[in-house]
């Protein structure tokens, strides 16, 4: 991840790095930008709008932040990275460059941009890891199965649960819910490491079409007392074997 704070030298022409993702939907991009981010130590939103993020980090402590602190705010430097999001027909551009700010937020501030090449790396990792959770939940959306078949998984796999979004609403005795410890009340966090907010088609349908083709689903929840708990919904072939993943799929980081 970024931040290899770098002394600060005269200012010169920002580097910017961007990557094209195969998705006009500009919303998920934003929304698997903050995803990425929200896992780096330290880094606040500064703003955002409909084709713009803009996040800072404080300088850590040591001989250039002490240099550089504003000493009437004893406000830190900061490293201040925009990603700009532009939209194409059937893609959308991500863009990221980072500048180097001494005295943030003031009528004084002084923007150094980030030049450093192993900076400049980091960045250029940040968009891949942006672009892998676009593909990660554009995957969670439409399952690889055959695509005769994917109507009618739903109807053939009954998992035994009522869902009202992640939310399950009542319990089958005896059905595949249900043998996965899976009660009236559990709200539905992760599925394969995936956020249950972010998908973009029905849970059910998901889950479904994964035990048909023997794949597993492990689900994070948290019980209706708020208590954390994870459960696996499997075929006994996948439980037994280990999910058949297809080629081109890989699961999420972190997730099972």
């Amino acid at each position: 991840m970024l931040f290899i704070f770098i002394a600060i030298s005269s200012p010169c022409a920002a580097s910017d790095i961007s990557v094209e993702i195969s998705t006009s939907d500009i919303k998920l991009v934003k929304d698997s930008t903050m995803a990425v981010m929200s896992k780096a130590d330290g880094v606040r939103i500064k703003s955002s709008d409909e084709y713009r993020i803009v996040m800072e980090k404080e300088y850590p402590d040591g001989l250039v932040s002490f240099l550089t602190m504003n000493l009437h705010t004893m406000r830190k430097p900061v490293c201040r990275l925009y990603f700009d999001i532009m939209p194409q027909p059937s893609s959308t551009i991500i863009k990221i460059y980072a500048n180097n700010v001494v005295n943030p937020d003031s009528n004084r501030e002084e923007l150094y941009p980030v030049t450093n090449k192993n900076d400049i790396g980091a960045m250029q990792d940040i968009l891949e890891r942006i672009k892998h959770e676009v593909q990660q939940r554009l995957s969670a959306d439409e399952p690889q199965t055959a695509p005769t078949a994917k109507n009618n998984i739903e109807k053939s796999v009954n998992i035994g649960w009522e869902l009202d979004d992640n939310k399950i609403m009542s319990v089958e005795k005896g059905g595949i819910a249900d043998s996965a410890h899976l009660q009236p009340g559990d709200i539905i966090l992760r599925i394969n490491g995936i956020d249950a907010k972010g998908f973009r088609g029905p849970i059910n349908k998901f889950v479904a079409i994964r035990y048909e083709i023997n794949q597993l689903c492990t689900l994070d929840c948290v019980d209706k007392e708020g208590i954390p708990k994870t459960v696996t919904i499997g075929s006994d072939i996948a439980i037994k074997h280990g999910p058949y993943l297809p080629q081109g799929y890989n699961t999420p980081e972190g997730g099972g």
